[in-house]
């Protein structure tokens, strides 16, 4: 009987496995800091320049608070100012939570209280803002990169920017509090969903809109889960800490600084509803107006 060779008794040398690495959802691997210098790089160009520009509009609210916190850490709004022609206490003028202010108390601890000095400090939150936009972006789009600068060069933002108010901090805030929240619901990770509830109460107590991503995140993840679970629980966190934050003002100043700013609003859109209805000429609109002026 015929037997066969040894070549064909022996089995072929198996090939090397290949191991595919996972695609990076930044794109190149290795290049996922490219978009984010980038997009750092235009701010700076477009900020830096009016970095030396003088305090205006309601900045020096701001400013006159953080020297107050300095003295006084747990008493941001316990002086008075002159602000509307008449003293009053700053409890009763400031329609905003301080967050901002001890911000600006902190960075003027390490650059000092000048023009340059705070405006520099502030890049850091529109810097987080336009970066956030990009991460975020991703989620919902191919053109991320472009999200970012269409936001960046929003004349909104540009003049917010360019002051040290509230505006930049809370949606800096607002948008890294839904990246970490959609990071949670994707990841099954309750850190996330908790940092994203410290990062909405945190938006809130920088200007109180931040408190509408409160029922704008509930909506979508109940439309995504279509039920109530775990993650509803995180989202009470920020309702809890403003009503904290209400009982506390009432009880240092009197009354509650959010229904205060609530109240403050709702009269503000009365005496310029006229406006809109009838023109900006009309009697009723004029003297909407005045009182607007006035108050």
């Amino acid at each position: 009987m015929k037997t066969g060779t040894s070549s064909s008794l022996v089995s072929p040398e198996p090939s090397p496995i290949r191991h595919s690495r996972p695609s990076s959802p930044d794109g190149a691997h290795g290049q996922d800091w490219v978009p984010y210098l980038s997009l750092l790089a235009a701010t700076l160009l477009c900020l830096m320049p009016f970095s030396g520009r003088a305090f205006s509009t309601d900045d020096p609210l701001f400013i006159w608070t953080a020297q107050h916190i300095v003295q006084h850490p747990l008493d941001p709004y316990g002086f008075r100012v002159n602000w509307n022609k008449t003293e009053a206490p700053m409890s009763d003028v400031t329609q905003n939570p301080p967050l901002t202010s001890y911000y600006i108390a902190g960075a003027a601890k390490f650059v000092g209280w000048s023009e340059r000095a705070l405006h520099l400090a502030f890049l850091f939150p529109t810097i987080a803002l336009v970066l956030g936009i990009y991460r975020l972006a991703k989620r919902f789009t191919r053109s991320p990169v472009l999200a970012a600068i269409a936001t960046l060069l929003t004349p909104a933002l540009i003049i917010s920017a360019c002051g040290v108010m509230c505006d930049p901090m809370m949606l800096a805030l607002w948008i890294w509090a839904a990246i970490f929240w959609f990071r949670g619901l994707d990841s099954e990770k309750q850190i996330y969903l908790a940092a994203s509830a410290l990062l909405i109460a945190g938006s809130a107590l920088t200007k109180y809109f931040g408190a509408a991503l409160v029922p704008l995140l509930f909506a979508y993840t109940f439309a995504r889960r279509r039920r109530l679970c775990s993650w509803a629980w995180y989202l009470l966190l920020p309702v809890v800490v403003l009503i904290g934050y209400e009982f506390l003002t009432a009880r240092v100043y009197g009354h509650g600084l959010l229904t205060t700013a609530m109240h403050f609003s709702q009269n503000r859109r009365l005496w310029t509803m006229p406006a809109r209805e009838h023109g900006p000429w009309s009697p009723s609109a004029i003297w909407g107006e005045a009182l607007c002026l006035r108050y």
